[in-house]
């Protein structure tokens, strides 16, 4: 569960064989107080468990992108 106006990771349940995998990289990123799509931008080894969340990361860090297209089309026309 992330707070979708500043992006902070507010908890998570992971019930799998391979939990632990993906809590530690939560709990982590919770204590460090990173915006959730920040963890698009950390390498995960492939092929694991925490791959799921990079992808999810992935997700919210582009729709995040996406709400700034106006000034990406606007800097694309000036040639920047």
């Amino acid at each position: 569960i992330y707070n979708t106006k500043n992006g902070q990771i507010l908890g998570a349940t992971v019930m799998a064989p391979s939990g632990g995998e993906l809590i530690s990289e939560l709990s982590t990123a919770m204590t460090a107080k990173l915006p959730f799509a920040d963890l698009a931008k950390v390498i995960h080894p492939y092929p694991t468990y925490a791959m799921a969340l990079q992808l999810m990361a992935a997700d919210v860090y582009y729709e995040n992108t996406m709400k700034l297209k106006w000034l990406y089309d606007i800097l694309k026309r000036l040639g920047l």
